[in-house]
Order: structure tokens, then C-alpha cells, then sequence
């Protein structure tokens, strides 16, 4: 099933095989953090877990790159199991990070990943840093880990509601009330520009706008319509 709504998710570090002492994996965890960062000439490839409380359909994963300690490439993997340790991991891929020499490094990259999928832990496999003389001790820095999608909790929530509206309903009340009634269908199957267009105009004569303005929308939509179907996509964006 497909989140229902997104929000920011809340996770928690649960285990980080490596940190620098003054920029420790946890400031990950707080807005407007510090930053995580590896330890000075430390050992690659560094390990990260994180942990979603309560466990979520993942939409979005944002990372944010420090300006000069960057990653060669990261690997990202998802799991569930009793804890992290006894967790079982499956590898989505791995994310390449630029080496930043372009903006002098004076910008942080960001990557965004877009998921569909529900888990409980979250591991980061960091590998070696791009060289540069700005990182003096060979570190890799991550600037901010942004996770975006829907607690299980709330999506089941959600769902449960829906379900319990749409039982509640009275037999018929599911169709559009009297009042409002149903907008006509445009033509299907191999219908002509200029069906599309009379079916347009009949749209806005009911919309209550008098003839001359219905009748120039109406050429309007034939000539866009005739240009989608001799695919000339660069006109039919003009004629709006």
C-alpha cells in the first residue's frame, strides 16, 4: 500500500562503527544539528543505523553532503528484525556523490531518493572520501538526514477510517448528490480534434460563459488538440 499522507519521520542512531568525538552520529537526529562526521583518518567503509520509531512507509530519503568531506558513494539498505544486530538486510543501491570541486566547494550536495517501501532500520554503508585539500584528515561528513513518508501506525489509522466512511454510507449516497451533476467525458477511442473541441466548448457553455468567449476557447482547444495528435508538443504547450 502507498502512503496515505507524508510527514517528516522521527528516527533514532542506533549504531555508528565510527565517529568523530565533536560531531558524534546522534546530531543526526536533532534539527539544526552539527552534522555526523567519521573519525580522523579512520577506516572505510563506516557503518550507520538508523532506526524508525515507530516503523513507516519510507517516500523520501534526503541526505545532506558536508561542503568538503564527501563520500565517495553510499550504499543504503533496509531491514527488519527483533533489534539492529539480529535485523535482515536487503540492499536498495548506492548513491555517488560528486567531488564538489566545481562550487569550490562552497555548496552541500544534496541527494534525494525516492522510495515506496516499508521498514524498520535503515543502513548506511559509507565508503572512502574524495581527496581534497580542505580534508585534511580524510573524513566523511553528513551534514542532515531527512526521511519523509507515513508511520504505520498512522497509515493503518487512516485506512481504518476511510473504510469505516465508506460503510457508513447509505446505498446510492455514493454517487455525486443531485446537485452537482457529472461533468460530460471528453471522446475516447479514435475521436477527432474537433470532437475533443466540441466536447471542450460544451464544457464551458455549461460553465455559464456566454457564446463568442465559448466559441474562441473552442478554436483555442481545436488547434492544441490538433497539434497533440500530429505530436508537435512545443506548439500544443503554447496554446494555453
Amino acid at each position: 500500500a502507498r502512503c496515505v499522507f507524508t510527514m517528516e519521520l522521527r528516527f533514532n542512531v542506533v549504531y555508528c562503527s565510527g565517529e568523530d568525538l565533536d560531531y558524534p552520529a546522534t546530531e543526526l537526529e536533532e534539527h539544526g544539528g552539527r552534522g555526523w562526521q567519521t573519525p580522523r583518518y579512520g577506516k572505510f567503509p563506516v557503518e550507520l543505523g538508523i532506526e524508525l520509531r515507530p516503523s513507516a512507509h519510507i517516500a523520501q530519503l534526503k541526505l545532506l553532503s558536508h561542503k568538503s568531506k564527501i563520500a565517495s558513494k553510499i550504499e543504503l539498505f533496509v531491514g527488519e528484525g527483533a533489534d539492529y544486530n539480529r535485523a535482515h538486510f536487503k540492499r536498495l543501491g548506492h548513491l555517488s556523490l560528486d567531488t564538489n570541486e566545481r562550487s569550490h566547494f562552497q555548496a552541500r550536495e544534496l541527494k534525494t531518493v525516492y522510495l515506496d517501501l516499508q521498514t524498520t532500520y535503515l543502513k548506511l554503508l559509507v565508503h572512502e572520501c574524495h581527496e581534497n585539500k580542505f580534508n585534511l584528515f580524510k573524513q566523511v561528513g553528513i551534514s542532515a538526514i531527512t526521511l519523509l513518508g507515513t508511520p504505520l501506525q498512522s497509515q493503518a489509522q487512516a485506512q481504518s477510517q476511510s473504510q469505516s466512511y465508506a460503510q457508513a454510507q447509505a446505498p446510492g449516497e455514493a454517487e455525486p448528490p443531485a446537485e452537482f451533476p457529472a461533468e460530460p467525458k471528453p471522446p475516447i477511442g479514435g475521436s477527432s480534434a474537433a470532437a475533443h473541441a466540441r466536447w471542450m466548448r460544451e464544457r464551458f457553455m455549461k460553465a455559464g460563459l456566454d457564446e463568442d468567449l465559448a466559441r474562441r476557447i473552442d478554436g483555442v482547444s481545436l488547434a492544441k488538440q490538433r497539434a497533440v495528435e500530429v505530436e508537435d508538443y512545443d506548439t500544443a504547450k503554447r496554446l494555453k
